[in-house]
């Protein structure tokens, strides 16, 4: 087939063939840095793309999401370098993915464990999972910086989703 489609068996046809898309990926990134609140959760912009087969992603509108088109299984990583100064007592910053606007994919959660309750920190917070997106399902990353008073800059922020089963 041409691009990403390929024949496939397809009953509804006369030929009893079709051609079918099989390439469902998306990498989209942010170009520059941004700041996360203390206190609060915080969806990165993803304003760049690496490659997008699936139209899953906008570089404008609703530039948080990867929205998938097709439904199946997934296979979703992500990347973030996060920095800044600690405040005066412990606190947690968390990367995770989170889908269709509120909780957490099990899996999909990096944790920076306890600050430092002084000084500068510079971590790269990873974490690659599964999971089974519906049609018009998203997902966002999103940082949730628990530090009383100051906020987090955030650097490099990728996202990546490939559908792992059978195409649609």
């Amino acid at each position: 087939g041409t691009d990403t489609y390929r024949l496939e068996a397809d009953s509804a046809q006369t030929t009893g063939l079709g051609w079918k898309k099989g390439d469902y990926n998306v990498h989209a990134y942010h170009d520059t840095t941004q700041s996360c609140s203390a206190g609060a959760n915080t969806a990165l912009n993803l304003n760049q793309e690496t490659f997008d087969t699936d139209t899953m992603h906008d570089n404008v509108t609703n530039n948080t999401r990867i929205t998938f088109t097709t439904a199946g299984k997934y296979l979703v990583c992500y990347s973030v370098n996060v920095s800044g100064t600690a405040g005066a007592t412990a606190a947690t910053v968390v990367a995770f993915i989170r889908p269709n606007g509120s909780g957490a994919i099990r899996g999909l959660t990096s944790k920076i464990m306890t600050l430092p309750v002084s000084g500068t920190f510079d971590w790269n917070l990873t974490a690659s999972g599964l999971l089974e997106a519906s049609a018009g399902g998203y997902v966002e990353l999103v940082i949730q910086n628990n530090m009383a008073a100051n906020s987090v800059t955030t650097a490099s922020p990728t996202v990546s989703a490939c559908k792992i089963d059978r195409a649609g």
